[in-house]
């Protein structure tokens, strides 16, 4: 078959039969088997002819033979997922081709109903065709034993027809059958298939894969099929093609019995090897080179790629052809080869890395955390000499630092990074610690949390100081009046709070602490301000305004004890992108823009006609009244949007 062209196999349903016998003879062996069904045709629905005679068998050419094996390999892979038992089918048809199976003559009658003559490159007139039997035992998901008989019939080697069934006389479906032609491929849609086992007569001669127990030579009667072929399964197929091969003996084939449990032949077996790397140990230099080598070894596994790594982030580098350069640290680190057929297989090596001097450097600790501006004190260890002084250093330039003594500040800003400890006696020998940078954490507490008047507020931070603090807040509307600090101390981290504002406002406090003028930390609290005011409620319906609506009302009555409203005020604004919380509640007042204003309400409810809200965007309406408590104004406030 042409390189470029497509190649399926479909399955049968069921055609095992629960493990049945066929009709008119026993199970052959153990097992009832799949074979695999690949049919091209030009077809006419003209009757078949008259059974020929037995043909005398005569080798297949290699050419015709290894393209054929080619076509059925596709052929598998292409349905070994959607049809197990047809891509063993496949598999069996070119393990025949691979045993030198011959094949006799026979006549084809084969026509085009619809479609390209062209591309119906079967032809009716001679042919040549085997017959296989496919024993199959352990196949996942299917019971055991499967038996599949039938035939392939080709004309060269890309111009062919494979039909197979549980069966003789079994139809399609439960029995499958392609037709390829052309370069171009078919699935066969109705007719029919027979071939059944006759004689056997001794191995097939040639070395098995793991997975098949027995090849036997073999010979076939009832030999033939009727197909007709209109679903096409490649690309430029159209079309409908019939072909059909009248009934007869077939001198040639094969008899194969495969076992799913051994090897990996069969489709959705795990493939697995025993992979060895050599060399399996080394030592070398920092920095040191060395070429690795893989042999792969497996049942079954014929490709010997591997694929190579390092197990350790910092454990070197290798190529894909295995060449591996080492660190310049010193430690022990594994350089792994794995097979590319059996992913799960890989052999490795280990790789001491040490200096030539035999000095090595240990730091402890070797990993460690800390928040920004944060120390550690380092110690080290050194091994091979009698000189124990190393070096201190920061390897990152904004890293932080280290002192000649191992004790490290951490930088203003958070991340990973690695102290040096490195040998005096020798320079190239060196030990390496990994740091964890974090911020600094802040919780902030109020005492009380919910006041008409002062809050006491503490600003807790986690780290090492000294720390300075800056105090902020906001309203939840974003407005920033309303607050008052008792003191804005840089290096007090308590202070006192004077909340004024309307009722039931809600005051975000934040704390931000710096170190060395760097900000290292925020976080913040609520405080709510309450008088004895009852909160007045404002609700607008309909929450979401477009297209049909008239009016928009906005209602206060739910307000207990409310007996009237001072003012209703409708603003527009545009949303609030942030990324943060603390950046939304920065949103300036000014965002706002008035777009309606009753000072003269004469009720607990607002009708506005919606063409005052014909641009899309955010809106709040704020309702206020007076304070029963002490006459001061109180507002409510809901927002709602308009939809574009």
């Amino acid at each position: 078959m042409a390189e470029h062209r497509e190649v399926a196999v479909f399955a049968f349903n069921d055609v095992a039969g629960g493990g049945h016998e066929r009709k008119g003879r026993p199970l052959q062996g153990n097992a009832l088997a799949a074979v695999l069904a690949l049919a091209l045709a030009c077809g006419g629905s003209t009757k078949p002819p008259p059974p020929p005679p037995p043909s005398q068998t005569t080798p297949i050419d290699q050419t015709t033979a290894t393209a054929l094996a080619g076509g059925l390999t596709q052929a598998s892979t292409a349905v070994a997922s959607a049809s197990p038992q047809a891509a063993l089918a496949a598999q069996a048809a070119e393990l025949a081709l691979q045993s030198g199976v011959q094949a006799g003559d026979v006549t084809l009658t084969a026509s085009v109903l619809g479609g390209m003559p062209d591309r119906a490159a079967l032809t009716s007139g001679t042919a040549r065709a085997f017959g296989f039997q496919l024993q199959v035992l352990h196949l996942a998901g299917s019971p055991s034993p499967l038996l599949f008989s039938g035939v392939l019939l080709f004309q060269g080697g890309s111009d062919w027809i494979l039909v197979a069934g549980p069966s003789p006389g079994a139809p399609i479906p439960p029995a499958v059958g392609l037709l390829s032609a052309g370069g171009l491929l078919w699935r066969a849609t109705a007719g029919q298939e027979s071939a059944q086992l006759q004689t056997q007569s001794g191995s097939c001669g040639i070395p098995l894969p793991a997975s098949v127990s027995s090849c036997e030579k073999a010979t076939f009667t009832g030999a033939g099929f009727d197909i007709t072929a209109s679903t096409p399964m490649s690309s430029g197929a159209n079309g409908s093609k019939t072909a059909s091969m009248a009934t007869g003996t077939l001198g040639a084939g094969v008899a194969l019995i495969i076992d799913c449990s051994i090897g990996t032949l069969c489709p959705g077996s795990t493939p697995t090897a025993n992979v060895y790397v050599t060399p399996s140990t080394l030592t070398l230099g920092p920095g040191g080179v060395q070429k690795f080598g893989a042999t792969v070894v497996g049942t079954d596994v014929t490709d010997n790629t591997v694929t190579w790594s390092v197990e350790e982030p910092a454990g070197g580098t290798i190529d894909a052809g295995g060449l591996y350069t080492a660190p310049t640290t010193t430690g022990t680190f594994h350089v792994r080869a794995t097979s590319v057929a059996a992913p799960t297989s890989f052999g490795r090596a280990t790789v001491t890395v040490k200096s030539p001097s035999g000095i090595s450097v240990g730091i402890y600790p070797a990993t460690s955390t800390t928040t920004v501006h944060g120390s550690i004190p380092f110690q080290s260890s050194v091994t091979g000499s009698a000189d124990a002084a190393v070096t201190w250093s920061v390897e990152e330039a904004a890293g932080g630092t280290i002192t000649s003594l191992g004790v490290y500040t951490a930088p203003a800003n958070p991340g990973s990074f690695h102290v040096r400890a490195t040998s005096f006696a020798d320079p190239t020998s060196f030990g390496r610690a990994t740091v964890t940078v974090n911020s600094v954490g802040v919780i902030v507490t109020a005492q009380p949390s919910t006041t008409d008047g002062l809050t006491n507020l503490y600003c807790a931070a986690s780290g090492a100081g000294p720390f300075t603090y800056a105090w902020h807040g906001y309203r939840d509307d974003g407005d920033t009046t309303g607050l008052s600090f008792s003191s804005l101390s840089a290096v007090a981290p308590t202070v006192t709070v004077s909340t004024t504002g309307m009722v039931g406002s809600n005051f975000y406090i934040f704390c931000v602490v710096s170190y060395g003028g760097s900000p290292a930390g925020s976080g913040y609290t609520m405080v709510t301000l309450t008088t004895g005011d009852t909160i007045p409620t404002v609700t607008v319906g309909p929450s979401t305004i477009h297209a049909g609506i008239t009016d928009v009302t906005f209602d206060g009555s739910s307000t207990t004890n409310l007996q009237s409203v001072d003012k209703w005020t409708v603003q527009y604004g545009q949303y609030v992108v942030a990324t943060t919380f603390e950046d939304f509640l920065k949103a300036s007042p000014s965002s706002w823009s008035t777009v309606f204003t009753d000072s003269s309400p004469t009720g607990l409810m607002e009708h506005v006609s919606a063409s005052k809200f014909a641009q899309p965007g955010a809106y709040r309406v704020q309702m206020t009244v007076t304070s029963s408590n002490d006459f001061s104004e109180v507002e409510g406030t809901v927002y709602f949007q308009v939809a574009p």
